[in-house]
């Protein structure tokens, strides 16, 4: 009986083995040929990207635009906003089989138009150039992702009547504008370009992310500075009323004396006593009105202040909340566990937890679904056998109104 030997071969090995051989043997002007035929390959990597992102761009923004349009029609012909965007995102989100939020479409298409241009596809008997320019506009779009997780926060939206719209954030118009084109001169990419933990170039979404706290700082000394204003307004409105108010005690004695003359006077007297006193009285009134419009304006200026005051606030919790974030990435910590359930953070994560971090974490699960409102009144009804008295009632309440939402939008036309 004769020996078997056998002999157990790498394939990965064996086949770079043999590559490296083949380079081997070509010439350096057939290795220069292979190379060259690389780079076109790759050029056609590239180009295939870029001729989907072309496409991604172009769907996403006019869905922007003629969102927009629906939700001004919706709000037009008596519907509220939110009755709009949730019927935006049920639709869309049945068609592309998974949630969708309505109001980054819509800062999406607003940052594109106002940063980089508008993308409406000529029709066809728009001029060569008009062509040539939307193509090549397009051309230099970066990736949309760049716009979803980073420029959109450059765009705020602000009320025109019964039409909403988008605009750059306000007092930075020209820095944002300035940003994008720098950022697109250099070719940034979204995410920082590393080395070894070390931060080689900031990328588009810390350059956005840094802006908006910057923005909001500026926005909250702003704010806090306008509330000031107006309380010394409100002070210098609250002497003027006190001085028509004095003024008004003053002649409501002299209406009043002229009065008592009057009843006392002779007939002759009597007449021109009777018009005197009609005349302080319109002197007493004009006083009391203008002290009236005075009280008004300043309690006017005083909500302004007060409002003026708490967008300050506001404006600087945001702001802090953002340098916290930033801080995260510089150290590279990402709060990844609002991706994940909240169970996956540890049993004892939720008992520990404030209502609002607890809030953030669940809505974070439960916004990813494609009827949200519907999940949020569903966990609002199971908690009604345990709740409060004053739960239970507020609930009753709120389900009258929105089970009659629910019958109001399933009557809507497709």
């Amino acid at each position: 009986m004769s020996d078997v030997t056998t002999t157990t071969t790498n394939p990965g090995i064996e086949t770079a083995q043999q590559q490296a051989e083949q380079a081997a043997q070509l010439s350096a002007e057939q290795q220069q040929e292979v190379l060259a035929e690389a780079k076109k390959e790759l050029g056609l990597v590239v180009k295939a990207l870029k001729t989907g992102n072309r496409e991604n761009a172009v769907s996403q923004y006019l869905a922007g635009m003629h969102g927009l349009r629906f939700i001004n029609l919706c709000r037009k012909g008596g519907k509220g906003r939110s009755f709009a965007t949730g019927e935006l995102e049920r639709d869309l989100s049945w068609w592309l089989g998974k949630a969708v939020d309505a109001n980054l479409l819509l800062r999406t298409h607003a940052a594109i138009t106002l940063l980089h241009g508008d993308l409406t596809p000529p029709n066809s008997k728009s001029s060569a150039k008009d062509k040539s320019d939307w193509s090549e506009r397009i051309d230099r779009l970066p990736p949309v992702g760049h716009f979803h997780k980073a420029w959109s926060q450059l765009v705020e939206r602000v009320e025109d009547g019964a039409e909403e719209r988008w605009v750059l954030l306000p007092g930075f118009e020209e820095r944002c504008v300035a940003l994008y084109q720098e950022a697109q001169a250099k070719g940034l990419k979204l995410e920082d370009a590393t080395d070894g933990g070390k931060v080689l170039e900031k990328g588009v979404m810390t350059l956005s992310r840094e802006f908006m706290v910057e923005f909001m700082r500026w926005k909250a000394d702003k704010k806090a500075a306008e509330a000031a204003a107006k309380s010394d307004t409100k002070e210098e409105l609250e002497e003027a009323a006190k001085a028509f108010e004095d003024k008004a005690q003053e002649q409501q004695k002299v209406v009043k004396s002229l009065l008592e003359q009057t009843q006392q006077a002779s007939p002759e007297n009597k007449v021109k006593l009777e018009a005197e006193a009609r005349e302080a009285a319109k002197v007493l009134e004009d006083y009391r009105k203008n002290m009236r419009s005075l009280v008004d304006q300043a309690a006017t200026v005083a909500r302004e202040a007060r409002q003026a005051q708490q967008e300050a606030l506001d404006s600087e919790k945001k702001a802090d909340k953002g340098s916290a974030k930033l801080e995260k990435r510089r150290n590279g910590v990402e709060d990844a566990g609002r991706a994940l359930p909240w169970q996956a953070q540890g049993e004892n994560a939720a008992a520990e937890a404030t209502a609002k971090d607890l809030a953030e974490a669940l809505y974070g699960i439960v916004s990813k679904h494609a009827e949200p409102e519907d999940v949020l009144y569903a966990m609002l009804t199971m908690h009604r056998k345990d709740g409060s008295n004053a739960f239970k009632a507020a609930l009753q309440a709120f389900g009258v109104t929105w089970e009659r939402k629910t019958r109001e939008s399933e009557k809507v036309p497709a």
